[in-house]
């Protein structure tokens, strides 16, 4: 690959092999070669790689015109460290406008797994972002250090992501929301909180933090699966009923410990997306 000097445009899928991180060293070296590689998309979903990415980051971050790189490493045994190694590498890519990265079911922990939020914050000229870290073990406080580092792209105008099945109870989710009320341009937002131990205590600050998201039209919330109960779910669709360009709207409670009490209160909160 590193003798393709003009290569604009790739796209590997190695999913379901038998591929682990040593193997990933040579690719990286080649892929440092690419210089005029504008889009890249690498699957590695469903191999054997359980060790540091930091040869295959570094062969990334060469290519300087990078303006679109998604990569799927889900389902692998990656730790929070390994995934640092990787953010070292593709933070030096700053021309880029959209990214996608899937860890989904790996063995990423605490409260800061990586320091994504750190290297996000890399990428000034974000306008697309796509995130996908369920099924892991990450703590409450990775919404927070996210969010700080998402509310650095000034241009976003679509976020997804999944954090569904970690151990996040929703402490921060206002902190989050607030981070991502920066991104004055976010006219798509969706967020997958499913599976875990969130509760209606958190909701209504969170809904409130929407209130400044003027330009959204599509919204997406799942919060399937959690502890919520009917308290504070009015006041969450209070805010989300102050957003008035809203076009699209999936709000999920399922398999949650509410009893309706609240279904009044947020059907007339909601009634203020006129545009829905």
């Amino acid at each position: 690959i590193g003798r393709c000097s003009q290569l604009t445009s790739l796209s590997l899928d190695f999913s379901h092999n038998r591929i682990k991180e040593e193997h990933l060293n040579g690719l990286g070296d080649g892929l440092g070669r690419c210089s005029q590689l504008t889009r890249l998309d690498l699957n590695f979903s469903r191999n054997r790689i359980a060790g540091e990415l930091g040869a295959l980051g570094e062969g990334i971050g060469r290519c300087s015109q990078l303006t679109g790189l998604a990569l799927n490493f889900s389902w692998n045994q990656i730790t929070d460290e390994h995934l640092g190694t990787l953010g070292e590498g593709i933070g030096q890519c700053s021309e880029l406008t959209r990214l996608s990265l899937d860890v989904t079911g790996n063995c990423i922990e605490g409260d800061d797994p990586g320091e994504i939020g750190n290297w996000i914050r890399k990428f000034p000229h974000l306008t697309a972002l796509f995130l996908f870290f369920g099924q892991n073990q990450i703590a409450s406080r990775f919404l927070a250090k996210l969010g700080a580092g998402i509310g650095h792209c000034a241009y976003l105008s679509t976020l997804v992501l999944n954090v569904e099945s970690n151990q996040i109870t929703g402490k921060y989710l206002e902190v989050f929301a607030a981070e991502i009320g920066r991104c004055t341009t976010l006219t798509s937002c969706s967020c997958t909180f499913s599976g875990n131990g969130i509760t209606a205590k958190y909701l209504g600050n969170f809904g409130a933090k929407f209130r400044v998201l003027m330009q959204l039209a599509s919204l997406e919330l799942n919060f399937c699966n959690n502890e919520i109960s009917g308290r504070n779910v009015g006041a969450f669709a209070e805010g989300i009923g102050s957003c008035s360009k809203l076009s699209r709207l999936s709000l999920s409670f399922c398999q949650n410990e509410s009893t309706g009490s609240y279904l009044g209160v947020f059907g007339k909160s909601i009634g203020g997306c006129s545009q829905l």
